[in-house]
């Protein structure tokens, strides 16, 4: 039989539920999550493998207003990786349209790829039937190859939307071995759990320019790994709310983060954790290349 396989981008403003779709369709956690908007700031790849066809799902960064740092790179990282794709799945929220969605719909229109356009969030709405007002006035928007009602948390309309997409893929072979389900170096997602943690556990308080560079390598302790990590903070103010009273939330992040990394790395894992005052790091060209921001990661 022909196989089939490509990769398929998805893209939206923040905090939509870009990351909670790859992660359910997947069946893994790939990508990290939290109701803080911009939680993606890398592209992250996601593998599918279903009898004759394997989907690549790009997880990209929520694209957003702003021209310099961190938010211009984050925004060419979801601009580069919705260029790569064969298929576009563009998502909102069943809320309502935004005018942030305007701006994502623009750059969709010039990449002049199949796009799918999944209202997401659903089980919120107080009716079913509310979403269909706001699936006819964005259908005249723009011709979506299909516009799917969804909702991630129940899973609602996803397995058609996987039959669809997989209909969809150019034909050719694999790219990836059929075991494989995500695509990252071991450090990046070492960084990617503990900033998840930080977002979860310091919550509304936490600054939006905290980074985690993985430094220290790995070296074995027992049976298990150990990572050595910083976590970029721009002031002191910053630090002090990281790490806690007594340095008690960093702890919890460290206990969180190491659960979450053995469960997902299948052997015991040890953090070293540091906080570093780094100012201006948003701004910083070197710095942001040392994180991997950019298009090119």
């Amino acid at each position: 039989m022909v196989e089939r396989f490509g990769f398929f981008a998805v893209v939206g403003r923040p905090n939509v539920g870009k990351s909670s779709l790859v992660n359910r369709l997947i069946g893994e956690k790939v990508s990290i999550t939290s109701r803080r908007p911009q939680t993606t700031r890398n592209r992250i790849l996601g593998i599918r493998t279903q009898g004759t066809a394997q989907i690549v799902f790009v997880d990209t960064p929520g694209m957003q207003a702003g021209q310099q740092g961190l938010d211009y790179s984050i925004n060419e990282t979801a601009k580069s990786s919705a260029r790569s794709a064969d298929i576009i799945g563009m998502m909102i929220d069943a809320r309502g349209w935004h005018d942030r969605d305007d701006q994502v719909l623009d750059y969709i229109r010039y990449l002049e790829l199949p796009t799918y356009l999944l209202v997401n969030k659903t089980d919120l709405l107080p009716s079913a039937g509310l979403v269909l007002p706001l699936i006819a006035s964005v259908s005249r928007k723009h011709s979506f190859t299909e516009i799917l009602p969804v909702s991630v948390r129940r899973g609602h309309n996803l397995s058609r939307l996987l039959s669809l997409v997989e209909k969809q893929l150019p034909e050719g072979p694999f790219g990836f071995p059929t075991e494989q389900v995500g695509v990252s170096q071991r450090e990046f997602v070492i960084g990617e759990f503990i900033r998840e943690q930080i977002f979860h556990t310091v919550g509304r308080e936490v600054p939006y320019s905290v980074a985690v560079d993985v430094t220290g390598g790995r070296r074995t302790r027992g049976d298990g790994e150990v990572f050595t990590a910083e976590v970029w903070v721009e002031s002191k103010g910053q630090k002090a709310i990281v790490l806690g009273p007594g340095g008690s939330r960093l702890k919890k992040i460290g206990s969180k983060a190491r659960r979450e990394l053995s469960k997902a790395f299948g052997l015991p894992v040890s953090l070293d954790i540091w906080i570093k005052v780094r100012k201006g790091w948003t701004n910083h060209n070197q710095s942001l290349e040392k994180l991997g921001y950019g298009p090119e990661r």
